[in-house]
């Protein structure tokens, strides 16, 4: 499987199992993950879900990525994929508040659903968002993802958005 992927002014790399303190600065903010159902995580709960995205690259080849400002070296946030109910593919990313409305989210998932295409072997790409976070809404759509259906997920009413992974 090729892991390479590049956008303009992201870098990219596979998360591995000592990244802990990069996923915590997300994890802990709470306008991070305002619109999470979990909300904010603890450490041992951050461990859990970045030991969850390695066991679904180890079983299921689906990355998820650190995301870098390649100006600045910054941490950005991250992207990637994991597998629901065991039959569908999500795409998801979260961003640190400082590069929020500045275009990061739009040019990960379009990095993402690109290098879907060639990697990932589903028919189609899902992606979710609770029905009042409106910005991710909007990345969905500029990225081509098109609605599907308004549903619960972890207990939360989202509206769900699909691409076709062709």
């Amino acid at each position: 499987m090729n892991i390479s992927i590049s956008s303009e002014r992201l870098t990219f790399r596979l998360l591995h199992k000592n990244d802990i303190k990069y996923m915590f600065l997300l994890s802990s903010d709470p306008d991070v993950m305002q619109f999470f159902p979990s909300g904010v995580l603890n450490l041992k709960e951050t461990q859990d879900r970045l030991d969850s995205f390695l066991r679904g690259y180890d079983e299921h080849n689906l990355p998820v990525f650190l995301l870098f400002d390649q100006k600045t070296g910054g941490f950005v946030g991250r992207a990637g994929f994991s597998l629901i109910n065991n039959i569908e593919v999500e795409v998801g990313y979260v961003l640190q508040k400082k590069y929020w409305k500045q275009g990061f989210a739009t040019e990960a998932l379009e990095a993402l659903l690109l290098w879907s295409k060639d990697n990932v072997d589903f028919n189609k790409i899902i992606a979710m968002a609770p029905t009042d976070h409106v910005a991710s809404h909007g990345v969905m759509k500029k990225c081509g993802m098109i609605y599907c259906k308004e549903d619960l997920a972890y207990g939360v009413p989202c509206t769900f958005y699909q691409k076709i992974n062709q």
